[in-house]
């Protein structure tokens, strides 16, 4: 009886084992870089938008505390220029400068979007990566 407990216990580590490793490369790492955004505002986004080095993203409305589709992206950085519109007015992040060092070609990322200023249409944005 107890050699037939330890055959059981080792077996079903040994299966178990192999699971893991199964299932840990049926989920490769990405091969792109793909980027949405998280509207983390009481507000609806319209018009949203990421701008990398001259390049346009446009993504579809995002209601409040949603996250849009994604896009893929060449590159990114940990702070990318994002502009919305919220009730018509437009909200804008510009990030001082592009941080080589922050720079990612592939993975998922989400950029949380919230407001700074309302009054002066100014937004805060924080990378996640997923």
């Amino acid at each position: 009886m107890k050699k037939f407990l330890l055959l059981t216990l080792i077996t079903f580590y040994s299966c178990s084992d192999i699971f893991e490793r199964i299932i840990d490369n049926a989920i490769p790492e990405p091969e792109t870089l793909q980027i949405s955004i998280k509207n983390t505002t009481q507000y609806t986004f319209e018009n949203s938008q990421i701008v990398i080095d001259g390049y346009t993203y446009y993504f579809q409305d995002i209601p409040p505390n949603y996250f849009s589709g994604s896009h893929v992206f060449a590159y990114a950085y940990s702070d990318a220029f994002i502009r919305v519109k919220i009730n018509g007015n437009l909200f804008i992040y510009s990030p001082l400068v592009n941080d080589e060092s922050t720079k990612v070609t592939k993975g998922t990322y989400t950029f949380e979007v919230s407001i700074l200023n309302y009054e002066q249409g100014k937004l805060a944005v924080h990378r996640i990566d997923d």
